[in-house]
């Protein structure tokens, strides 16, 4: 699993980007393609904290079907403000903090299937 940070080069525009980065993650990890948290912030237009709809619907732009379950990697909304990725049991990669966390986390949003080979490019 990928890891993309919410900070530096690339995620550097916007201050609530947990969520968008949380997002690069499974677009890279599940098409190869690799997206800055800033383009992703960029499709929702705010400066605001992404909500579970907003995810949904970037992943959804990028033709990756998801739900919301306990499968593997997934994004989880810790500490009621801030995205995570799942990445296996006891494990998952903070966008804030670092990856390759240790902890214990619930359900989230997987990705249940790719809907086409052909995505769409933002600008890295």
């Amino acid at each position: 699993m990928p890891f993309v940070s919410q900070l530096g080069e690339g995620a550097d525009r916007y201050l609530n980007d947990c969520g968008a980065a949380s997002v690069s993650m499974l677009i890279e990890y599940y098409t190869g393609a690799e997206f800055k948290p800033d383009g992703l912030m960029d499709i929702v237009g705010k400066d605001r904290y992404l909500r579970y709809d907003d995810l949904v619907n970037l992943l959804n732009i990028y033709g990756l079907e998801t739900d919301w379950g306990f499968e593997f990697p997934r994004i989880v909304l810790i500490c009621g403000d801030h995205w995570v990725v799942y990445v296996e049991e006891g494990l998952y990669h903070d966008p804030l903090r670092g990856p390759d966390r240790e902890c214990w986390l619930g359900p989230g949003i997987y990705v249940k299937s790719v809907r086409n080979n052909e995505l769409y490019r933002l600008e890295k």
